[in-house]
């Protein structure tokens, strides 16, 4: 049979929006509200369905759906509670709704006397009947609104509703913070995750402690919180119900395949499943935003909404040494950053960076986040306090992109011992290795007969997939960054303000390993070296060992990887004072499981 668009209107909402109001339509005709309801466990024991055709079956599920949506708005309103906003004004109260949806709440805040901006990012999701008096209605990207209204900071109120899911919290409370005045207030009804799974499944909606910690970092006062769980629950047993028995008429009317929706149908029994563990968590919540100066002009935001540019200041002043706009991007552009600042009045007061990097974690593909471009103001500085910027860029960082619930599975840096200690004592970090550093003595002679050359880094580009491919299988016990060709060449022949040389170590014709090292001091530093497993230690003796009267090279390694080099008489280790962390603050792999796995080589840090 020939599928067929029934409701063109419906369908032209974003998936999965588009299936839940063709649901609607096609069983009541109308579709009011898109949203979780408020349905009671009574009301649902109390559906009585006897001795009734499927499709008068559907049609009741589908009404008592609509009112419990219905309900869920008449208990937000009473949770916002209007009157007490209202007293005293002489003004009406402006309100904005962002993701507004049907507009079912922004017309009953109209209706009540409130001045409400609607927006959303859809116009065919918007209902007709927001078009009267007391409402102006806005399409677009809360983002684009947020910094053409931001200077007027004109809202008393503003809502979501089932819509913060859609935004990084960092960019949603720091916004919003910017559009409501002094002690407006911000209510939410969203969908959380209590905790993080203790696996890595990157999470997409807000965790309730890292959404309630941000917004307090930013100034806002939690005023009033309210568990829904208890009646969101049999609403979303019902709409689970009412799916599954559409399911048939749904792939007529979608257009989509059976899997699709089958899959989304799967999605729902597992977030209603999630509900009634207690994983998920459906919350209301009011927050004040506080009258104090200091909160009120600093912002937590994403370092990515800000021109290179604005980091310079910050940057000069935290390491002493000019700013390199485009080491910056290379850094930082293309998606590969992760980073926080601070700002106050559009000033940079305060970053903690971080780089994506692509890992092998236990032989699997993952994902980590390298710190680097941790840097305050000088006077802006209070690394031991809670309250101080260190802290509060560093927490919201790793709330935002690092632990089982974020993109990015793990975080690294390459701290000294006293930004380690700060670190520790704030909980955030916790020790799992340290660099040392590799010479060999001066009297070593090798007598192998293997040879290095100076190559170009294109011309090795086969040898170097071939070398990592080895190098994988050796690597199925620890955690180490992708170092296939794509990755070297962004690392050294794309790094602006360093030259590095490429060393091919072979054995007749054959590449046993590859080495890239730079001038370090009166000598060389080996940043990289690549190798199969069992060549490793002999590759790194060729080239420890300067091609000419050069300078003495050294290699710095993380120390539990030590045994991979296959020691031999001749080298010397010594100390770096260089200390490998991992994340503390948020959920993820023990310390333990990541203690002296990690195989880190001076390629790996960003300033080199």
């Amino acid at each position: 049979m020939r599928r067929m668009k029934i409701y063109p209107r419906y369908l032209d909402l974003i998936y999965p929006l588009d299936v839940y109001a063709a649901l609607l339509q096609h069983h009541t005709g109308h579709v009011p509200a898109l949203g979780f309801g408020s349905l009671s466990q009574q009301q649902l024991d109390d559906l009585d369905l006897t001795d009734k055709s499927a499709d008068a079956c559907a049609a009741q599920m589908a009404e008592l759906l609509i009112e419990a949506q219905q309900q869920q708005y008449r208990k937000l309103l009473a949770f916002i509670d209007l009157p007490r906003l209202q007293q005293g004004r002489a003004q009406p109260l402006q309100v904005l709704e962002i993701g507004c949806g049907r507009g079912a709440l922004a017309l009953q805040l109209a209706a009540a006397g409130c001045q409400v901006t609607a927006l959303d990012c859809s116009a065919e999701v918007m209902d007709p009947q927001l078009q009267v008096p007391g409402i102006t209605t806005r399409v677009g990207d809360f983002k684009d609104f947020a910094a053409e209204s931001s200077q007027q900071r004109r809202f008393d109120l503003i809502v979501l509703q089932n819509s913060a899911r859609y935004f990084l919290p960092m960019q949603l409370l720091s916004a919003v913070k910017k559009l409501l005045r002094d002690n407006g207030e911000l209510v939410v009804l969203e969908e959380f995750i209590r905790s993080a799974d203790s696996r890595h499944k990157p999470q997409p909606l807000p965790l309730a402690d890292h959404f309630l910690a941000l917004a307090e970092r930013l100034g806002f006062e939690t005023v009033q919180r309210e568990d829904l769980g208890a009646t969101t629950l049999p609403f979303q047993q019902l709409l689970c119900r009412l799916f599954f028995q559409s399911l048939p008429q749904l792939c007529l009317i979608t257009s989509y395949p059976a899997e699709k929706l089958e899959a989304l149908y799967q999605s729902l029994c597992a977030e209603t499943a999630g509900t009634e563990s207690g994983m998920h968590q459906h919350l209301m919540l009011r927050f004040s935003k506080m009258d104090n100066e200091y909160h009120n002009n600093v912002l937590l935001m994403s370092a990515a909404d800000l021109p290179a540019s604005a980091f310079a200041t910050v940057f000069e002043r935290s390491f002493d040494v000019g700013f390199n706009a485009g080491l910056w991007a290379w850094k930082y552009n293309d998606g590969r950053g992760a980073s926080v600042a601070a700002v106050r009045d559009g000033q940079v007061l305060a970053h903690y960076g971080g780089v994506v990097r692509h890992i092998l974690y236990f032989g699997q593909p993952s994902r980590a986040v390298q710190i680097c471009d941790v840097m305050v103001l000088p006077g802006e500085r209070s690394f031991f306090s809670r309250k101080g910027l260190f802290f509060k860029t560093a927490s919201t960082m790793l709330e935002q992109y690092v632990g089982y619930h974020a993109d990015n599975l793990l975080g690294f840096g390459f701290p000294n011992i006293k930004a380690m200690h700060v670190a520790e004592r704030l909980k955030l970090y916790e020790k799992t290795d340290e660099f040392i550093q590799l010479t060999l003595a001066d009297n070593y002679v090798d007598a192998g007969s293997w040879a290095q050359q100076v190559v170009s880094l294109e011309s090795v580009s086969s040898a170097a997939n071939q070398l990592w491919a080895q190098m994988q299988t050796g690597f199925a016990d620890a955690i180490i960054g992708t170092r296939d060709a794509d990755y070297l060449h962004y690392r050294y022949a794309q790094r602006p303000g360093q030259h590095y040389e490429c060393i091919q170590v072979s054995a007749g014709s054959v590449t046993k390993g590859l080495g890239i090292r730079r001038p370090h001091g009166d000598g060389w530093l080996l940043m990289d070296i690549l190798a199969a497993p069992e060549d490793l230690g002999d590759v790194l003796k060729v080239l420890l060992q300067p091609a000419s009267q050069a300078g003495p090279v050294c290699f710095w390694v993380t120390a539990g990887q030590l045994h991979r080099l296959q020691s031999f008489d001749g080298l010397n280790t010594s100390n770096t004072g260089i200390q490998i962390p991992c994340n503390r603050w948020t959920d993820g792999p023990a310390t333990e499981t990541l203690s002296r796995r990690w195989w880190l080589t001076a390629g790996d840090m960003d300033f080199l």
